[in-house]
């Protein structure tokens, strides 16, 4: 069962999209076709909240995600969404592969984990942008992260002022990285009525539903990596930059206490030895 709890629901109003109704598991794939029978999903929090636990899961946890919230939808010619507006004229598959939920899950969290170290004024890890790396269809903004060149100055302010510059270069490059998440949902503004006009965000697909959840966790702030077991939470208030946050699960198993204790043994035994090296 998932633990985690990200978003309690999605603040952005987002359309409901049909899927199969009959979604079956075999040697790494899922099945839908035929197509008997659609249903129509409405998207949660909990629709992003389980993706991301997506990245390491069993294939029977995929299928259970599959028959919940539908499937990705891949083309057959690129293994690209069908949602993405370049491949619309694609045919779809009959199948697709479960590692594709994994890979798609990983991509998430690692966009996320960036934009958390850039709003705290971080550079983000490395290993992250590696992952982004990997999907080709990021791959060429991302590229021009790698060409930024900067002279070396010793003087602090100038330091600072390297860092300052980069962090805003990888913002500059997260935004379009998140901007293609929508477009690959084939994300947009749709005026519907009930009883009175309302405004919500249209999208054909599960992946869509899940570039929203992504825009909203990353620009709103609604979400923390948590220190000790680092899966991401949603947190009761925005976490202080530069200290340490556990999600409930960690906090109900005393890990920030265990962990604070810790920490001042060490500190006690640095002071202890340093008290103990002057008097030598």
């Amino acid at each position: 069962m998932n633990a985690l709890k990200l978003i309690d629901e999605t603040r952005l109003n987002v359309s409901g999209y049909s899927v199969p109704k009959t979604i079956n598991l075999r040697d790494g794939r899922l099945y839908w076709q035929p197509v008997m029978e659609l249903r129509t999903v409405k998207p949660t929090g909990e629709t992003f909240n389980e993706f991301l636990d997506l990245g390491e899961a069993p294939e029977g946890e995929i299928l259970r995600f599959a028959k919940r919230w539908g499937i990705l939808m891949l083309c057959r010619e690129h293994g690209d969404p069908m949602s993405d507006p370049y491949h619309r004229r694609c045919h779809s598959w009959e199948d697709e592969p479960v590692s594709e939920y994994r890979r798609w899950s990983k991509i998430a969290g690692a966009t996320l984990r960036i934009w958390e170290n850039l709003n705290e004024n971080k550079i983000a890890d490395t290993r992250d942008w590696n992952i982004l790396l990997d999907e080709r269809f990021f791959v060429g903004e991302i590229d021009a992260r790698q060409n930024l060149k900067w002279e070396k100055e010793p003087d602090k302010v100038k330091k600072e002022s390297k860092k300052q510059a980069e962090i805003l270069a990888e913002k500059l490059i997260m935004i379009f990285v998140l901007n293609r998440w929508l477009e690959r949902g084939d994300v947009r503004p749709a005026l519907t009525y009930h009883s009175n006009p309302i405004l919500s965000l249209k999208t054909p697909s599960l992946f869509g539903a899940l570039s929203v959840s992504l825009l909203e966790a990353a620009g709103n702030h609604t979400i923390a990596g948590c220190s000790a077991c680092h899966k991401f939470y949603a947190p009761s208030r925005k976490p202080q930059a530069g200290r340490d946050r556990y999600c409930p699960d960690c906090q109900a198993k005393g890990i920030p206490i265990a962990r604070a204790k810790q920490a001042k043994a060490l500190r006690d035994r640095a002071q202890k030895e340093k008290r103990a090296s002057k008097a030598g």
